[in-house]
């Protein structure tokens, strides 16, 4: 009969699965051995990333020590070391200050090393600032090298919470600094460094740090990856974008499933921002909802639930909007009967989007998380990226949003960030369809960093519908200037460009004609855009002459069937972010599936080994 000795010398020895098998065997035979119970938690912590299941076991070891030391072997007390750090730190995952607190008390009145920075972080999610402050400064004045790190690494999520731009840089890059004059391993510090970087709007060395943390190691809890991609893409950096989701997906692999359980919904929440620029709605509501439903633990990051709620149900909101674009756009390519029901059915309101609204305008009766939300870059925002937060003023409204707007100017004192203000007043004022709308996108235009790109098309696209709404002729300089930053901004916005069709007569061509005609990307202006029609090719043209691209269907089939493709290319390739995932095998970008079935050809490998 296997003894518990056997399956913590398996666990030692790195065979999980046989551990755990042999620790289950020993508590068939006694259900109180304390250190069968701890290997059984190890095991649901580190491999399965069983969270709940591995508290319970290590709770359970933790009162049976407990009970029964006294009758214990003598070295009995080396396994409970272990089994207080075990709870402490899945405590902490599972975001149970009070527990992890309780019990880091009890671990340094019985052992050493003492755990003393660690706590730091739990306090400053808990809000007890002025506590976290003096145990990272505590940490710093220390001669250990790791609780040194502690405290570099408090200090600087610890400034970024109270909204302190610029001494949050200057400590995350400290954190750096020692990082790299001591062990070397600055992943963590290196991606903390990019945050604040990113805070004050210094897009080159964010880029920097993110890729220095991706060198130095893989697999942890956050991925730059995931942080390069989200840059890349406000940058209009389509393929670049499109290949840190693939080096992220490699990354999750690299995971133990305790760091993979604390970080999938982000990485599906930057998935699906790809896939809504792209134009994929379909994928990409498959993506957002399954965040939805399986978000992440948050205890790896300064970040809250609310927040992160917040954030994955904007991206969802802008799901649905453009999914109903599409249809909007493949009504256009179909029949009298097939317009009339889509044309009936527009009409009834989306219950989805219903509810997207309600769960945010309920989050957001929170003043503070409005307030962060709106600043650029703030820690602990809702805004999954500055070119998304304009979609709140159609679910709070005008009034509401220029409220936030007013009291987020005097709030934050760093001068670049009243440039993104100015986006968010321009989409109230547009919204409002105020005359000072083109004077407040000129602003931004001017004020926002050229790395912005998403955001500076979709301040421009609105300045453009604006100005064309009221005969001003400056609204075709703004149209191309949206479309080459982000096409996909006209189409999300649910903008029409104007432009006039123009055909060569042959059935094809006349066919497709007629369908851009009905097209909602498109209203007739013969001053405006041209649309040219010609051997099935179709082309925009700027009003001074200028081709901006061209677009072909497969010319398969019939006359109709030629130009609906034809027509389908036009849309898919005119209004959305250009990120070739055309020649990219989607299951490559969404690393679940993959993931799933490597980690069960790990286990798979672990028990034949062990055989």
């Amino acid at each position: 009969m296997a003894t518990s000795a056997e399956a913590l010398e398996s666990l030692r020895a790195e065979k999980s699965l046989t551990a755990r098998r042999l620790a289950e065997e020993a508590l068939a035979a006694d259900p109180d051995d304390f250190v069968a119970h701890y290997v059984v938690a190890e095991v649901y912590w580190n491999e399965d990333g069983n969270l709940p299941r591995a508290l319970h076991h290590f709770e359970r070891a933790d009162r049976l020590y407990t009970r029964n030391k006294d009758s214990l072997d003598a070295e009995a007390w080396r396994t409970h070391w272990y089994v207080l750090r075990g709870k402490a730190f899945v405590a902490e995952s599972m975001e149970e200050a009070d527990l992890f607190l309780d019990t880091v008390e009890e671990y340094n009145r019985l052992y050493s090393p003492k755990l003393a920075g660690e706590t730091g972080w739990v306090l400053m999610k808990e809000e007890r600032f002025a506590e976290s402050r003096a145990v990272a400064e505590a940490a710093l004045a220390s001669d250990d090298e790791w609780q040194q790190s502690l405290g570099y690494n408090v200090l600087c999520a610890l400034e970024a919470k109270i909204r302190n731009r610029e001494a949050a840089k200057d400590a995350c890059m400290a954190s750096l600094e020692h990082g790299r004059s001591t062990s070397g391993d600055v992943v963590v510090d290196a991606y903390n460094a990019s945050t604040t970087t990113i805070a004050v709007f210094d897009f080159e060395t964010t880029e920097a740090l993110l890729k220095e943390s991706a060198r130095s190691g893989t697999g942890r809890t956050t991925s730059p990856y995931n942080a390069l991609a989200a840059l890349y893409l406000s940058e209009g950096r389509g393929a670049e974008a499109v290949g840190a989701i693939q080096s992220m997906q490699a990354w999750r692999h690299a995971q133990k499933p305790p760091d993979r359980a604390q970080s999938r919904a982000g990485a599906d929440a930057t998935l699906a921002m790809v896939l809504l620029v792209a134009g994929e709605a379909d994928k990409g509501m498959e993506v957002i909802e399954r965040a939805l439903k399986h978000p992440d633990r948050r205890a790896a990051t300064s970040t809250s639930h609310g927040a992160t709620l917040g954030a994955h149900t904007l991206i969802h909101l802008a799901m649905r909007r453009l999914a109903a674009e599409r249809a909007a756009e493949q009504a256009a390519l179909d029949g009298f009967v097939a317009r009339t029901w889509h044309w009936t059915g527009s009409w009834l309101p989306d219950p989805a989007i219903w509810e997207d609204h309600t769960t945010l305008g309920g989050l957001l009766t929170d003043r503070e998380l409005l307030e962060r939300s709106l600043a650029p870059y703030e820690d602990d925002g809702l805004s999954p990226a500055p070119w998304m937060i304009g979609d709140l003023v159609g679910v709070l409204g005008p009034g509401v949003m220029q409220a936030a707007v007013d009291r987020g100017r005097t709030l934050d004192a760093f001068p670049a960030v009243q440039a993104y203000y100015d986006a968010i007043e321009t989409e109230v004022a547009w919204a409002r369809g105020q005359s000072r709308t083109l004077e407040l996108a000129q602003r931004a235009l001017d004020g926002l960093p050229k790395e912005e790109v998403l955001l500076r098309a979709r301040v421009a696209a609105l300045a453009a519908d604006h100005a064309w709404g009221r005969g001003d002729p400056s609204s075709f300089g703004l149209y191309e200037r949206a479309l080459q930053l982000d096409p996909s901004s006209m189409r999300r916005l649910g903008l029409a460009l104007p432009a006039t069709v123009q055909d060569s007569g042959s059935a094809v061509d006349r066919e497709a004609a007629a369908m851009l005609r009905r097209s909602p990307r498109l209203r007739n202006d013969r001053s405006g855009f041209v649309v040219d029609v010609n051997g099935g090719r179709i082309c925009l043209i700027s009003p001074l002459g200028a081709k901006l691209g061209c677009h072909s269907g497969d010319g398969k089939g019939e006359a109709y069937d030629q130009a609906r493709s034809a027509v389908q290319a036009f849309h898919d390739g005119a209004f959305a972010l250009p990120l070739g995932l055309r020649l990219i095998d989607m299951k490559s970008l969404d690393g679940t599936t993959r993931l799933d079935a490597e980690a069960r050809k790990d286990a798979l490998q672990q028990v034949l080994g062990g055989l």
